[in-house]
């Protein structure tokens, strides 16, 4: 999680820069359409990179303890309920 933080938090400072550098008149919509053009290949290639190499395989702590709870009636204590 701190390393994807981490890149997610750089990627937002270098993006206004790589912007500032793509485009020189602000008001010209094909100057726009190459960023929006990065960015969706950057989407794109983190998103082919990640169905490549993930798994969908459980891991072993994913899964919590199962411990068997006890509740004693203070009213009756010959009923015991358990979960």
């Amino acid at each position: 999680m701190g390393i994807t933080n981490f890149l997610a938090n750089i990627i937002s400072i270098i993006a206004p820069l790589v912007c500032g550098i793509i485009i020189n008149d602000e008001k010209d919509p094909a100057e726009w359409r190459k960023v929006f053009f990065v960015a969706s290949g950057v989407y794109f290639f983190t998103n082919l990179f990640f169905v490549l190499f993930s798994t969908s395989e459980r891991q072993p702590w994913n899964e919590p303890e199962e411990k068997e709870i006890v509740m004693r009636d203070p009213e009756k204590p010959e009923n015991i309920t358990k979960f």
